[in-house]
C-alpha cells in the first residue's frame, strides 16, 4: 500500500492511495462515457483501438513520449488483489501501453531517446478507496470531467449528469452542489438528453442518435420552445420528425424556429413534405431580411446599439464637436443610401432584364 492521499468526494473527503502499478495490471473501462453508445460492452483490445483512433490521444502521445511520463496519475479502482479497472485516464494508459510496446522494440532508442526498456512499464495510481460507491465514482468524475479542467464535450458531460441524476438518484441541487453549475444548466442537460433518448427509441436505424443532443440540447435553450414542448406532448414528436428528416442544415438553425412557427406562411412550408429550413427561412426573410442577410443584420445591431446609448452620452455630445460629427456621418450614409434605393427604384430595368 502506497502513501495516502485525499480525495474530495460529493463534498466530502476520501482517503485513497498513491501506488505504481504495472500497465498489465490496469484495465481499461469499458463503460468509459466514450463508449455509451454501444449496445455491448466492448472487449480491452476494442476499447483500447477506438480510444487510440481519436486525435486527443495522438497529441498526448507525443506529449509523454517527450516528456517521459505523465503530468498527472490515473484513478483507478481495486477490483482484485493484482488487477485495477481505470477511472479516470483511460487515455493516458492506452499512451503508455504503446509506448511501452515502443520502448521494449526498440523504436524510441531508434529515435534517440534514452529511455530503458521498461520505462513506461508501470504507473503511479491514485488508487480510490473501495468502500467508494457507484455515486461516489461518478461525483468524483463529474468533478473532473463535466465542470473540472479537463472538460468532456457538450454530450459526453450531459450524458454523465444523466447518469447521476437517473442512475445515482441524484436530485438537481445535489448535481448543481457537487459540479457547481447552475440549476438551470443541470435541469436543461437532463431533459435535452432524455428527450435524445426518445428520440433513438423511436428512430433505431439512426446508429448515432446520440449526436443529435445539440438539437435537443438547443431546443431547451430558448424558454419560448421550452414553453412550446410542454404546452403539447405532439410538439416533441413533431420536433424529432423534423430532425429525423433532415429539417434543419445545422444545430443553430433550431434558434430560428420560434419566429418560424409564429408565422403562418413559413410555418406550413416548414411542416409540408417537402419543406425544410431553407424554405421556411426564404419566407421570413420577405418580412426580416436579417435572418438571411449578414448586411441588414448589422443595420439592426446599430440601430440596437443607438437606441441603447446612454443619456450621459448624449449629454457629453453636446460639448463634444467630434461626437457630433460621428453622428452627422452616420446621418450622411444612411441618407446617402436611401436616396441610391430611390434612383434605382425609379430607373426603367434595362432591356434584356
Amino acid at each position: 500500500m502506497g502513501p495516502k492521499v485525499e480525495i474530495a468526494v460529493g463534498g466530502r473527503r476520501a482517503e485513497g492511495s498513491l501506488e505504481k502499478i504495472s500497465l498489465d495490471q490496469l484495465r481499461l473501462d469499458p463503460t468509459n462515457v466514450r463508449f455509451k453508445h454501444r449496445e455491448k460492452e466492448l472487449p480491452e483490445g476494442e476499447v483500447e483501438r477506438y480510444i487510440w483512433e481519436e486525435e486527443d490521444a495522438k497529441t498526448l502521445y507525443k506529449q509523454i513520449k517527450t516528456s517521459g511520463g505523465l503530468m498527472e496519475p490515473p484513478v483507478v479502482l481495486r477490483t482484485s488483489n493484482e488487477q485495477f479497472l481505470v477511472k479516470e485516464g483511460n487515455r493516458r494508459i492506452v499512451c503508455l501501453r504503446k509506448l511501452s510496446k515502443e520502448a521494449h522494440e526498440g523504436k524510441l532508442a531508434k529515435e534517440g531517446y534514452k529511455y530503458t526498456k521498461d520505462h513506461f512499464d508501470s504507473v503511479q495510481c491514485i488508487v480510490l478507496p473501495s468502500e467508494l460507491s457507484q455515486k461516489d465514482v461518478d461525483s468524483l468524475i463529474g468533478t473532473r470531467h463535466v465542470s473540472g479542467p479537463k472538460e468532456w464535450a457538450t454530450l459526453n458531460r450531459a450524458w454523465h449528469i444523466y447518469d447521476m441524476y437517473t442512475r445515482d438518484s441524484m436530485d438537481f441541487d445535489e448535481i448543481r452542489q457537487i459540479l457547481g453549475f447552475g440549476k438551470g444548466t443541470v435541469i436543461r442537460m437532463v431533459k435535452a438528453f432524455e428527450k435524445t433518448m426518445e428520440y433513438g427509441k423511436k428512430h433505431p436505424e439512426d446508429k448515432y442518435w446520440f449526436r443529435k443532443f445539440t438539437y435537443f440540447d438547443e431546443l431547451y435553450k430558448k424558454p419560448e420552445l421550452r414553453d412550446w414542448i410542454e404546452q403539447d406532448p405532439q410538439n416533441l414528436d413533431a420536433f424529432i420528425e423534423w430532425v429525423a428528416m433532415g429539417k434543419f442544415n445545422d444545430v443553430r438553425d433550431v434558434r430560428i424556429l420560434p419566429g418560424l412557427l409564429g408565422d403562418p406562411d413559413a410555418a406550413k412550408i416548414f411542416r409540408s413534405p417537402q419543406g425544410d429550413i431553407v424554405k421556411a427561412r426564404n419566407i421570413l426573410a420577405l418580412r426580416d431580411p436579417t435572418i438571411t442577410s449578414q448586411t441588414f443584420a448589422a443595420v439592426k445591431k446599430t440601430i440596437e446599439a443607438l437606441r441603447a446609448i446612454p443619456r450621459s452620452e448624449f449629454i457629453q455630445a453636446t460639448h463634444d464637436s467630434s461626437r457630433v460629427k460621428l453622428l452627422k456621418e452616420l446621418r450622411l450614409e444612411v441618407d446617402g443610401l436611401l436616396d441610391d434605393i430611390g434612383k434605382m427604384k425609379a430607373e426603367p430595368p434595362k432591356s434584356g432584364e
